[in-house]
């Protein structure tokens, strides 16, 4: 009788944890969907802003560029 309860609690057990893997996985992959649409959403914005701005977008980027050249040449 212990044997089959130990069977019993071992099948509920693995059970459990596939069902923990199950609703991790379908988390994760919601995750990630939530990051593609932001960063989708984001890049769409910084091409928008660098159309409209193309002379103030040339020159923050050549600043970044400038000071990173610093910063490693160090």
């Amino acid at each position: 009788m212990e044997e089959q309860t130990y069977k019993r609690a071992a099948s509920d057990f693995t059970q459990s944890m596939g069902d923990m893997a199950d609703t991790a996985k379908a988390q994760a992959a919601k995750a990630v969907d939530t990051a593609q649409t932001a960063a989708i959403d984001t890049v769409g914005d910084l091409e928008k802003r660098i159309r409209d701005n193309p002379t103030q977008s040339a020159l923050v980027a050549a600043g970044i560029g400038l000071v990173l050249g610093i910063l490693l040449s160090r």
